[in-house]
């Protein structure tokens, strides 16, 4: 599979028991509220078609993207990742039209997280509109996520 560069830590790999996880009505209201976000969920095929695809090119980095984006690899029973949310919400609001800011959930779209190696998340894959993408894991705070998508992501 492709090699990222990794960064930091986060929760241990691996999913949650079926009893950790939230209920249906809980899901919908966090679906509901992600559809106003300027955040998008993917499944297997939104990845493949908007970011990767990890599929035809299992050895090398081609992008499908036209803008710098985040994709946000996380399990809805993860305290880091529930605290990490909203932070991907504010910068894609602030950023909005310049980056995209992808979820991806790894009990939902094991594939996805298997190609990327996700052992433990929250995992965040930054990628530049050109070059290599890169990886870092565990809850960062806001200004030093804005810090690396203005240096990192946008070069200003």
């Amino acid at each position: 599979m492709l090699a990222v560069a990794t960064v930091a830590a986060g929760c241990g790999g691996g999913s949650a028991p079926k009893a950790a996880r939230p209920s249906v009505a809980k899901a919908d209201k966090q679906e509901a509220r992600q559809s106003v976000s300027k955040v998008r969920q993917l499944t297997k095929a939104d990845f493949i078609t908007r970011v990767y695809d990890f599929e035809k090119n299992p050895d090398k980095w081609v992008f499908n993207g036209d803008k710098p984006a985040i994709v946000d690899f996380y399990a809805t029973w993860c305290g880091p990742c529930k605290q990490l949310s909203p932070l991907l919400h504010q910068l894609a609001d602030e950023h909005s039209g310049r980056i995209d800011v992808y979820k991806v959930d790894v009990d939902q779209e094991e594939e996805v997280a298997a190609a990327f190696a996700v052992s433990s998340i929250p995992m965040l894959l930054w990628i530049p509109a050109d070059g290599k993408p890169f990886v870092t894991m565990g809850m960062m705070p806001k200004a030093e996520l804005d810090k690396i998508v203005k240096e990192r992501l946008l070069r200003q």
